[in-house]
């Protein structure tokens, strides 16, 4: 938000936008709250983002977007529990590794991502971007433990969008005891049994994860489901038309 502090004299005159990427806190608010008065427009990637105190409104709320002709073709064959995140233990409740850990453990597992080689034989490595997205479609369990502040995140996507079955963390855990306001948004996005599934028990978790494992039909109809739904908040072509109306072009 520096950025735009110090250039904002400059660029007053124009139409500035302001487009959220789910970091926003209390404290960035309040370092807009100037510009915000003064013409700057903000476009929030969350609806979710409104629950946080003293937030300054939006003028749009535009997800993010992926391409669901290059996020597809989930065929679950690998009967494994994956996760991407980049350093992930280092950022400790942040991005939950230890529940990752206990809910994942008896059954196989990789953990993706740069500075994750502490994590003993569930690091997985380092993929390509192609290799990314053919192992989110060969595997069977995408395991989702987010990325505080943040409402959701592209791996989410990504995931989602390619159909392999989501297990996510529920609200108390999604939702930070350090940051002000509720802006994990997962819960509002997964109807458990329908487009996947979501607990703050390890337990539970753990039966979700046994259940897809062990049950094709239900892996296909929630892999269908969640798909259909990604597709539905984040497909390129519906966050585009969002763009040009916003835009007015």
């Amino acid at each position: 938000y520096e950025w735009i502090s110090r250039n904002w004299e400059v660029m007053r005159d124009k139409r500035v936008i302001l487009r959220t990427i789910g970091q926003s806190t209390i404290e960035h608010e309040e370092q807009l709250r100037k510009y915000r008065n003064e013409g700057l427009q903000v476009v929030r990637y969350s609806p979710m983002e409104i629950n946080i105190p003293g937030n300054l409104g939006c003028d749009a709320m535009i997800r993010f977007s992926k391409d669901p002709d290059e996020f597809k073709g989930w065929n679950g064959a690998d009967k494994q529990v994956i996760n991407f995140t980049q350093n992930m233990i280092e950022r400790g409740e942040h991005c939950h590794f230890d529940v990752f850990k206990q809910a994942t453990e008896g059954f196989r597992r990789k953990l993706y991502g740069p500075k994750n080689e502490n994590a003993g034989d569930i690091f997985g490595g380092f993929l390509t971007y192609e290799d990314l997205k053919q192992k989110m479609r060969d595997n069977r369990v995408y395991f989702y433990t987010g990325t505080q502040p943040a409402s959701y995140t592209l791996n989410f996507m990504e995931a989602m969008m390619t159909g392999i079955p989501m297990v996510a963390i529920g609200p108390n855990l999604g939702n930070s005891k350090h940051i002000a306001g509720n802006l994990y948004e997962i819960p509002e996005i997964i109807q458990n049994g329908l487009n996947g599934f979501y607990s703050d028990d390890i337990s539970e978790l753990q039966r979700f994860i046994k259940a897809l494992m062990d049950d094709d039909n239900l892996a296909k109809r929630i892999s269908e489901m969640g798909r259909r739904t990604a597709i539905d908040l984040f497909g390129i072509e519906k966050v585009k038309s969002q763009w040009k109306q916003f835009l007015g072009i």
